[in-house]
């Protein structure tokens, strides 16, 4: 979970660091990072490596902070 949130702080740098009301931020850290967690479950057991369930919680955690963004990413 340390990971996650981890990289939910690394996402919402990386967007901009966009203005969150406390209701925002609440639904992307918590549903963040239990996603994230449940991923890198996922991940680890499938592919019976350790880093595997790291990278994508990670990774996921990242993802998590562009639910913050009032509009899509551009590229999207």
């Amino acid at each position: 979970m340390a990971v996650g949130l981890a990289g939910c702080a690394a996402g919402w740098l990386v967007v901009g660091r966009p203005e969150a009301a406390w209701d925002d931020l609440f639904l992307a850290l918590v549903c963040g990072v239990v996603v994230t967690s449940e991923a890198a479950h996922g991940a680890r057991a499938l592919s019976g490596r350790p880093w595997v369930g790291w990278a994508t919680a990670l990774v996921s955690g990242a993802a998590a902070a562009t639910w913050l963004l009032p509009d899509p990413l551009p590229f999207t």
